[in-house]
């Protein structure tokens, strides 16, 4: 979503801000710590959390799109930074 500010934390969850206000648009609860940066489109925001998951939500509402459950942890530092 444009304007959008989207950050994920230790407490599990990913949020987003108005990028102008700063006021809160909606959260999301997964089952995890969320320490990597989301990808964001217009529609879409895509992030992993340490749940073993990898998730799409809808951009301005934050609803569940999909959810793919890796089965294991992983890096979710990105691909420049990864340990083996």
């Amino acid at each position: 979503m444009s304007g959008s500010v989207y950050i994920g934390s230790e407490d599990f969850t990913l949020r987003a801000f108005d990028s102008a206000t700063g006021t809160p648009l909606w959260s999301y609860l997964t089952g995890g710590q969320v320490l990597g940066g989301p990808t964001a489109t217009s529609s879409a925001v895509y992030f992993g959390s340490n749940d073993n998951n990898v998730y799409a939500l809808d951009a301005s509402t934050g609803a569940n799109l999909w959810t793919v459950d890796r089965q294991r942890k992983w890096d979710t530092f990105g691909p420049e930074n990864k340990r083996d």
